[in-house]
């Protein structure tokens, strides 16, 4: 029976999941799996943190099936960790096998999986750029689009993740895109497009202007201004951020973002996880991260306050007050 009388911080059931997680790794006698059952039956929370483990884990087992998934892997910094170390607590990772695989559909692998059929796509962690007749487009992690590039027009969809355009220097070209049942209309515009995993979308211009066509609405998009749609019809209009458009530059802008909300567009380029500390959840962040050393961009968080960034597993994080 699980015991819920007494509290426990889930960052501190993590990071006894992670050490759980190695030492079975290693070929554990029976009196060491009789010690984490009863770990594990000792409270809700460590149930939970080994859930999250189980799910890191995932993303391995469906790695180990894929050829191009393992390249994705295999030019991954090592997050620090020197190379025998790293090796031996990698096997020992992947080497579980605990009923992890029901939650593969749901990691970034398995959307990666879904998108190979669409006209370009991009693997975990990639940037794609594409040369149309409109201008440049760009692919953001785990994206994908289906695409019919014209001399006199450029028509696409956004099937997942996000993309930006820039057609600022080209006149002649229109460009109509559609995520699901809204169809945007641009000439001259830089903008970028997302899909939430919430099922939301958002469309922000950044120089020229853009229509929206939502549920019989015309919807005008000026510069500086995103567009919300949720649930296919309610539309609400916010100041841009910086952050939709500066991963085409390699970088993520964050001007005066939850720490929550940088960890969590953090996450989108790793196949491991990034796990932040309930207490530092709102803590406002400010500067500019590397897109393609995630290291650098969890290591420069220890100097904007009272942070340790510590990684117990490989492509594990852990951000924590210090």
């Amino acid at each position: 029976m699980t015991d819920s009388s007494y509290q426990i911080s889930p960052d501190h059931a993590l990071r006894q999941a992670a050490e759980w997680a190695v030492e079975l790794g290693d070929n554990p006698s029976s009196g060491t799996l009789y010690q984490w059952q009863s770990w594990l039956n000792q409270h809700q929370q460590h149930q939970q943190a080994w859930l999250k483990i189980q799910q890191v884990q995932a993303r391995f087992q469906t790695v180990e099936n894929s050829q191009t998934a393992k390249g994705v892997l295999a030019n991954t910094p090592e997050r620090q960790i020197k190379r025998r170390e790293f090796i031996r607590r990698l096997a020992a990772f992947g080497s579980l096998s605990m009923g992890a695989g029901w939650v593969t559909n749901q990691t970034q692998v398995g959307n990666w999986v879904a998108n190979l059929s669409a006209d370009a796509h991009t693997n975990i962690g990639q940037r794609r750029q594409i040369k149309t007749f409109a201008g440049d487009l760009w692919l953001n992690t785990v994206s994908a689009i289906n695409l019919n590039d014209r001399p006199n027009q450029l028509i696409y969809e956004l099937l997942d993740g996000e993309l930006a355009l820039n057609s600022m220097g080209n006149q002649a070209v229109i460009q109509r895109m559609r995520i699901d049942d809204a169809n945007i209309i641009s000439k001259q515009a830089r903008y970028a497009a997302r899909r939430f995993s919430s099922g939301h979308y958002q469309i922000s211009v950044f120089e020229g202007q853009a229509i929206a066509l939502v549920n019989q609405q015309r919807i005008h998009i000026p510069a500086r201004q995103s567009l919300i749609i949720k649930d296919h019809t309610k539309a609400t209009m916010t100041p841009v951020a910086p952050h939709a458009i500066s991963w085409t530059k390699g970088r993520l802008e964050a001007l005066d973002l939850p720490l929550a909300t940088l960890v969590g567009e953090l996450n989108r380029y790793t196949i491991g996880h990034i796990h932040v500390d309930e207490t530092l959840k709102s803590l406002r962040v400010m500067g500019s991260f590397p897109l393609d050393d995630l290291d650098s961009s969890t290591q420069l968080l220890a100097q904007i306050g009272p942070i340790k960034v510590t990684q117990p597993l490989p492509y594990l994080t852990l951000i924590q007050s210090a």
